[in-house]
């Protein structure tokens, strides 16, 4: 069976180089990549071809977005500030060091001596106010510093950064693409869209856009003893089964894989062997999500939004199309994160279809036979206990209410989630006779899974005709 091994053992192993920053899915290498296991000393020398998921716009940070593909090649070229360490926090990589004042409105960043740029110029103080001030002025990256209020030189390798306001977690932006360091005249002459120039472990060769990205071997880096390879090469292959068929055959050594298909078709094979971070990666992973809009009505009612979470099902999407592969999601970071661990979204037995009220996830069916226009479809019945009123217009009116609180929420609900409003009754707690709704001249139906609530009733959809 392939041995999974995580992306520290293959930074170790040398395959690809201090530069292979996967930030999801699972590499795969096959049997001429000499992945030997964990445990083999490194050689030096040799090339690698890698097959990835997408091509990029270009290699300024200031200046496009990167996905997971842009990262690696990023990281081929270019240094981060800082590196999330195993555990977590945040540690200097390209920085020496990175260390706020007592209120954590200022962060003074200084860098480690005696590195050079690939072309010769210096890695100074200069050079990272530049790339700060380019960030920060970015229309891309920008905004996610907007709480810089200004960057100064305060030494020969040190730049200060002065916030609006307390920013204790600073540091871990410059782990991404906001801490990637280029050389400052590519900056400024637009180069570095094309011909990226940095400190990394590899320098640029040469892109053909959608073809190929390749690097060679930085025999200056800072990083004593790597890379390992000679030279590295990225092949852009959007189609899935064409870049596993590209592994297969052996025209990449290695594939960038995201889909559950291709993990799934190499998982237990012996001649191939898998890399993946999707149990032990720390920070922020590639997720699948769905985006609402909750500008827009009915999404601006976070009941609406409350029914459709609790109307998905995300483990039987995740084994149904991805094969279980990878771990549901809670929220934006991964379980290896200590505060991750909350309960509030805990599935509850019933879930919610409303404010105050909690509903089975069940789906709604209704039919009409009347020659009047169908009403907008709605939850279709309301049955219950309600504790006991003074008077029976008490329970009344508290039916009355219930059945106007679904009716309110279910407004814009996909079809196959609503149900038509028709005869409701309702017992009081003490067991008395219910009291029931005028019955409508309509036929209807809902599905025989029940829909309790408990606002300010437990509401129960059931087979039922009116009228």
């Amino acid at each position: 069976m392939g041995r999974e091994i995580d992306r520290r053992d293959f930074l170790r192993l040398g395959a690809g180089a201090a530069a292979a920053g996967v930030a999801g899915g699972a590499l795969l290498a096959g049997p001429g990549a000499g992945l030997a296991g964990a445990a083999s000393k490194p050689k030096s020398g040799g090339s690698m071809t890698i097959g990835v998921e997408a091509e990029e716009d270009g290699f300024d940070a200031a200046q496009v977005t990167w996905d997971s593909t842009g990262i690696i090649y990023a990281r081929t070229v270019y240094d981060s500030l800082a590196v999330i360490a195993a555990n977590g926090s945040v540690q200097p990589y390209l920085a020496q060091s990175i260390t706020p004042n007592a209120d954590y409105t200022q962060w003074v960043v200084t860098a480690r001596p005696n590195i050079t740029f690939h072309n010769g110029t210096p890695l100074d103080a200069n050079a990272l106010l530049a790339n700060a001030e380019a960030l920060a002025s970015s229309a891309i990256v920008g905004p996610a510093l907007a709480n810089i209020a200004s960057v100064t030189v305060s030494g020969p390798l040190s730049i200060t950064f002065t916030m609006k306001e307390p920013w204790i977690a600073f540091p871990y932006g410059l782990t991404s693409q906001a801490g990637m360091v280029a050389e400052p005249s590519t900056l400024k002459d637009g180069s570095a869209m094309q011909h990226p120039v940095g400190t990394g472990p590899f320098v640029f060769s040469e892109w053909v856009p959608g073809d190929h990205f390749t690097a060679t071997k930085n025999p200056n880096y800072w990083q004593s003893g790597l890379p390992y390879l000679d030279s590295i090469t990225y092949r852009p292959i959007v189609d899935v089964e064409a870049r596993s068929n590209s592994l297969k055959s052996g025209t990449v050594q290695m594939i960038l894989s995201s889909d559950a298909q291709t993990i799934h078709d190499f998982t237990g094979n012996s001649s191939y062997k898998m890399i993946t971070d999707l149990h032990k990666v720390i920070g922020e992973t590639d997720q699948i999500f769905l985006m609402l809009n909750t500008g827009t009505p009915p999404l601006t009612d976070s009941r609406v939004r409350q029914a459709l979470a609790y109307a998905i099902d995300p483990k039987l999407i995740n084994d149904t199309i991805g094969y279980g592969i990878a771990p549901l999601s809670t929220g934006p970071f991964t379980q290896a994160v200590s505060y991750t661990h909350l309960d509030v979204y805990k599935r509850q037995p019933t879930c919610a279809a409303s404010a105050g009220h909690s509903c089975s996830r069940r789906r709604w069916t209704w039919s009409s036979t009347s020659h009047r226009s169908a009403p907008t479809p709605r939850p279709t019945s309301c049955r219950g206990t309600f504790p006991p009123p003074p008077t029976s217009m008490g329970a009344t009116r508290r039916r009355r209410r219930c059945l106007q609180s679904i009716r309110t929420s279910a407004t814009g609900l996909p079809r196959s989630w609503r149900g038509a409003p028709r005869r409701c009754s309702a017992t009081r707690s003490d067991g008395s006779r219910p009291i029931s709704s005028p019955p409508p001249s309509r036929r209807w139906r809902a599905s025989s899974r029940a829909c309790s609530t408990s606002f300010p009733s437990s509401c129960r959809g059931q087979r039922r005709r009116a009228g």
